[in-house]
C-alpha cells in the first residue's frame, strides 16, 4: 500500500487528544458512540478508521471488543498512538505494552483507497471476505470532499466488514460520527446561522471552540467547513473538513456496498459532572456556574454532531 499524502493532522500530533477531548463537547460524543456500538462491541473484532491518536481504539477494548486495529491517514497520529501502548488488564504492569500490542495494532492508511485489512488470524476461507465485526469513523467521513470520495470510504468499510454468515445471520455494522445529519435543501441557512454565530468573539470565548462555513461545494452537496479549538494555555488547532448533506451520505453508502439497515440515532445529552476551568463567572471555584452558561450557549447551535448506524448486509 503506498503511503498517503501529507496530512493537516500531523502538525498537530499528539496535541490532538490533550486539546479536543479537553473540550466538553467530548463527553457528548463518547456517550453517544459508546451507546451507538454497545450492541456489537462485546467480543468484536473492530477496525477503527481515522483512529487518531488511538482514543476510540483504546475506548472500544474497553467496552469489550476482542481484538482492534486502528488507521489513520497521519503517521504522526499513528505514532502518538503507538506511544500510548499500554499493558492489558492482567499485565505484568511494566509499561512495555505488551499486553495492548497482541490485541490493539495501529497502521497507516487512507480511508478513500484503503481496500482490505486482513487480520493475522484469517483463515483460506475468511480471507475471501472482510474480517471485522464492526467498524467505527469517529470524525472520519467528513474529510470526504466530495460524494465521489464519501463514497470510496464506505466502499472501503463494506469491503472490511465481515459479510452475513450461518453462524452469524447480520454482518458487520458501521457506526460513525459525522456532522449533524442536514438536508440538502436546509444547508445553506445552516452556514449562514453557523457563521454569523461565530462573529460573536464572548460566546467564542466561552464554548472554547468556533465552527465556519467557508465555501459551498459547487455540487450543491455541502460545504467546506473549518473548525478552531483554543486550548487552555492559548494554544490554537484549526483543521478543514467537510459538511456534506444527509441525502449525500445515505447514497454514498448504498453505493459504496453497505446495504443493510442504515440509522441516523438520536443524540442523547449525557450528565456532565464537573466545571469548566475558564468559563462562566471565572472565578475557578468549581460552583458549575461556567457549566450551565457553556451548554446554553451550546444549546444555541444545537448538537454537533450525528451518529451513523449502517449495516453491512448481503
Amino acid at each position: 500500500m503506498a503511503a498517503p499524502p501529507p496530512s493537516q493532522y500531523d502538525a498537530i500530533g499528539s496535541r490532538y487528544t490533550h486539546v479536543f477531548k479537553a473540550l466538553p463537547t467530548s463527553a457528548v460524543e463518547t456517550a453517544n458512540l459508546r451507546a451507538a456500538v454497545a450492541p456489537h462491541v462485546s467480543g468484536a473484532r473492530a477496525l477503527d478508521l481515522g483512529c487518531g491518536t488511538g482514543y476510540y481504539s483504546r475506548k472500544l477494548l474497553e467496552w469489550g471488543a476482542a481484538a482492534v486495529v486502528g488507521v489513520d491517514v497521519s503517521p504522526e497520529m499513528v505514532a502518538a498512538a503507538n506511544s500510548q501502548q499500554q499493558p492489558a488488564p492482567g499485565g505484568d504492569g511494566d509499561g512495555d505494552g505488551e499486553g495492548d500490542k497482541e490485541r490493539l495494532r495501529f497502521i497507516v492508511g487512507d480511508a478513500v483507497s484503503l481496500g482490505r485489512i486482513s487480520l493475522p488470524d484469517d483463515n483460506k476461507e475468511e480471507g475471501k471476505h472482510g474480517a471485522f465485526d464492526l467498524a467505527t469513523g469517529a470524525w472520519l467521513l467528513n474529510y470526504a470532499r466530495s460524494a465521489a470520495e464519501l463514497t470510496q470510504m464506505f466502499a472501503t468499510i463494506a469491503a472490511n466488514l465481515r459479510p452475513p454468515s450461518a453462524q452469524k445471520n447480520r454482518g458487520g455494522v458501521f457506526v460513525g460520527i459525522t456532522p449533524p445529519p442536514v438536508n440538502r435543501a436546509d444547508m445553506d441557512a445552516l452556514a449562514a446561522r453557523t457563521n454569523d454565530l461565530a462573529t460573536d468573539a464572548d460566546r467564542t470565548a466561552l464554548l472554547g471552540y468556533s465552527v465556519a462555513f467557508l465555501d459551498r461545494l459547487a455540487s450543491g452537496d455541502g460545504w467546506k467547513t473549518e473548525m478552531t479549538v483554543y486550548g487552555a494555555g492559548g494554544e490554537e488547532v484549526t483543521f478543514q473538513n467537510y459538511h456534506l448533506a444527509r441525502e449525500v451520505y445515505e447514497d454514498a453508502a448504498r453505493r459504496g456496498g453497505l446495504s443493510g439497515r442504515l440509522e441516523w440515532r438520536a443524540v442523547d445529552m449525557p450528565e456532565v459532572e464537573g466545571s469548566i476551568e475558564g468559563n462562566g463567572d471565572g472565578d475557578g471555584d468549581g460552583d458549575g456556574d461556567g457549566e450551565a452558561a457553556f451548554w446554553r450557549e451550546y444549546a444555541v447551535s444545537g448538537v454537533h454532531l450525528g451518529v451513523l448506524v449502517v449495516e453491512r448486509g448481503e
